[in-house]
C-alpha cells in the first residue's frame, strides 16, 4: 500500500499519485487556541476498506477525522470538498483516498512538540500508521467573539428540503438550530446573520391598525437564546426589509398574519417600516441586545434614491444602529457614502473602487468584503468548489493586506439554487453552501473550504498579534501570498511555508 501525507492547503484528486518527494509524516503546526489540519493518503493495488481511526501520543480530545468525499457536476469532475465524519467505507483499487485529521489546540498549551500517531484501521488487512509531529508555537488566539476581524454567513432555517420530516420550530428543528450554532462557531462566525420575518409572521405578528401592527418576538428571543448561548457571537445583523437591488418593495404581514409587500415608499410602506424598526428598538432594548444589532437594508443595492431615504428612517426610529451594506456595483456608494457605516463591497468591486474604500478605511470607518457568486474568472479568490480550496483561505490574507476587517460570504446552506448548490448544472459552483447537509444526524457535515475559511480567519488572528511587535515582518510574508484578490500566489507549498514563517515569529514576540 502506498501511504503519504499532504497539508491542508492541497487538493488530492482521486487520480493522485504518491510523488518521489513525499513523506509519510504528518507535520503539524499551531499556536494555543489554534487548529492545525492534515491529510493522510492511502492508495492500494486492489480494493480495500477503511473501518476507523484513533491516535495516541496526542489527546484524542484534541483530534477530530474526517473522510475525503468528492462533489460532481456538469462537467465530470470529481472535486473534493465533502469533509464526511464517517470514516468507514470501501476505497476502489488505483484510487487514492484523503483522510483528514484535525487538531485543535487548547488555549494554555504549552509550546513545543507533541509526537504521537495516527492508526488507520483496515478490514481484512494490517492497519496503517503514521506518525504525527505536532509543534505548537507560544502564540493563543483570541476567540472569536473576542477577535479583532468580523465573520459572517447569510444561512436560511427556512428551507428543510433536505432535512425530510422535520418541519419548521419542531424539536427536530430547534435541534438543528443548535447544531447550525455549533458549526458557526466552529468556524470563527461572530456575527449572526438574523432573517427577522422568518421567526415573527405567523401567529402573534399581524396588522392592528392604519398604521399599527402587534409583534409577537417569542421565536425570535428563542432563536437568538440558543444561537448566543454558544458565545461566538458579538453581533447581531438583521436582514433587509426591503427588495434587494432597488430597495422599491418592503415585506409586511396583514391583519391575518399573512404576508403582503408594499411599495417601499408608499403610505403603508413608511408605517409598516417605522412600526417594524420602532417594536426593534423597544423590543431589544428591554432584552439588553439592542447595542449588539446592526442591520442592512436592502441587498446589493443599485440605485441610491430609496435606500437613503431608509437610511433617514432608520436613523430617527433606531438611533446608534449601524447600517452595513453589500455592495456588488461601484457607483452608488459614492451617493451613499455618509450615510452607510459599514461599506462591504464584493471582491472585484473593492478592487474597482479601492482608493475610495481604502480612504474610508484610513478615515476609522470599518471596511468589509464580501463574495457571492462573481467575481467567476479563475485569476480572482473566490469559494467555488472548482477553485483549489486554499483559495478561500487566501481571502482573509488578502484581506490583512489591504486592511479589511470583516469579511461576509452569502452562502452558508443554500442547497437547492440551480445556479450555486448542489444542482448538476450549477455555474457557480458550491457557492451557495459552505456546509452540506446531514439529514441522517440532523446536522451539517464541513466543506474543504469551511475549514480553509477558518484557517485563513485563524491567521488573520495570527498575523494582527504578531503584528505589534512584528509589523514589518508580518506585513512582508502576507503581502507575499497575497496582495489583492486577483494578485496572490496560488501555491500551496508557498502558503504553508508562510503559515511556518507566521508561528516561528512569535518566539521573536513573547
Amino acid at each position: 500500500m502506498f501511504i503519504w501525507t499532504k497539508s491542508s492547503a492541497h487538493r488530492v484528486f482521486p487520480n493522485l499519485r504518491k510523488d518521489r518527494d513525499d513523506v509519510s509524516i504528518l507535520y503539524l503546526h499551531s499556536g494555543g487556541n489554534m487548529r492545525a489540519a492534515g491529510q493522510i493518503l492511502l492508495r492500494e493495488y486492489h480494493d480495500f476498506a477503511v473501518a476507523g481511526m484513533e491516535v495516541t501520543g496526542i489527546p484524542a480530545a484534541w483530534c477530530s477525522f474526517f473522510r475525503q468525499e468528492y462533489s460532481v457536476y456538469n462537467d465530470g469532475m470529481p472535486y473534493p470538498d465533502r469533509l464526511s465524519p464517517v470514516l468507514t467505507g470501501p476505497v476502489k483499487a488505483h484510487v487514492t483516498q484523503s483522510l483528514w485529521v484535525l487538531v485543535q489546540v487548547p488555549a494554555g498549551t504549552e509550546a513545543g512538540i507533541h509526537r504521537g500517531e495516527v492508526t488507520v484501521h483496515l478490514e481484512n488487512a494490517a492497519d496503517v500508521t503514521v506518525p504525527v509531529l505536532m509543534q505548537v508555537y507560544p502564540v493563543t488566539l483570541p476567540d472569536p467573539a473576542d477577535g479583532t476581524y468580523d465573520h459572517e454567513y447569510f444561512f436560511t432555517y427556512n428551507d428543510m428540503t433536505q432535512y425530510p420530516g422535520v418541519e419548521r420550530f419542531s424539536d427536530a428543528w430547534w435541534g438543528l438550530m443548535e447544531n447550525y450554532a455549533r458549526a458557526m462557531k466552529a468556524l470563527r462566525v461572530n456575527n449572526l446573520s438574523l432573517t427577522l420575518m422568518g421567526l415573527l409572521g405567523g401567529e402573534g405578528t399581524y396588522r392592528t391598525g392604519k398604521d399599527t401592527w402587534q409583534f409577537n418576538f417569542a421565536r425570535v428571543d428563542a432563536f437568538l437564546d440558543r444561537f448566543l448561548a454558544h458565545g461566538s457571537f458579538r453581533r447581531i445583523v438583521l436582514g433587509a426589509p426591503t427588495s434587494s437591488l432597488t430597495a422599491d418593495k418592503t415585506y409586511s404581514v396583514d391583519e391575518d398574519g399573512k404576508g403582503v409587500t408594499f411599495d417601499t415608499r408608499s403610505e403603508d410602506g413608511e408605517a409598516w417600516l417605522r412600526a417594524y424598526y420602532s417594536a426593534i428598538r423597544k423590543h431589544f432594548t428591554e432584552t439588553g441586545r439592542y447595542g449588539m444589532l446592526a442591520t442592512h437594508l436592502s441587498d446589493e443595492p443599485h440605485e441610491s434614491g430609496n435606500w437613503l431615504w431608509l437610511r433617514q428612517l432608520v436613523a430617527e426610529e433606531c438611533p446608534g444602529m449601524p447600517v452595513t451594506e453589500p455592495m456588488d456595483t461601484y457607483e452608488p456608494t459614492l451617493d451613499m457614502a455618509e450615510a452607510c457605516d459599514e461599506f462591504i463591497p464584493r471582491l472585484e468591486v473593492y478592487e474597482q473602487g479601492k482608493d475610495f474604500y481604502d480612504k474610508r478605511a484610513a478615515a476609522g470607518k470599518r471596511l468589509w468584503c464580501y463574495s457571492c457568486c462573481f467575481p467567476e474568472q479563475h485569476w480572482f479568490l473566490n469559494k467555488f468548489i472548482d477553485l483549489p480550496h486554499h483559495w478561500a483561505r487566501l481571502i482573509h490574507w488578502a484581506c490583512y493586506t489591504n486592511g479589511i476587517t470583516g469579511f461576509l460570504h452569502w452562502g452558508f446552506n443554500y442547497w437547492g439554487g440551480e445556479m450555486y448548490g448542489l444542482a448538476p448544472m450549477a455555474r457557480f459552483k458550491g457557492d451557495g453552501f459552505i456546509v452540506y447537509p446531514d439529514p441522517e444526524r440532523g446536522t451539517v457535515q464541513f466543506s474543504n473550504r469551511a475549514l480553509a475559511t477558518w484557517e485563513g480567519i485563524e491567521e488573520y488572528e495570527l498575523m494582527r498579534i504578531l503584528s505589534e511587535k512584528q509589523p514589518e515582518a508580518v506585513r512582508a510574508i502576507c503581502t507575499g501570498m497575497a496582495a489583492g484578490f486577483h494578485e496572490f500566489n496560488g501555491d500551496p507549498d508557498a502558503l504553508d511555508t508562510a503559515r511556518r514563517n507566521l508561528l516561528g515569529l512569535s518566539a521573536f514576540c513573547g
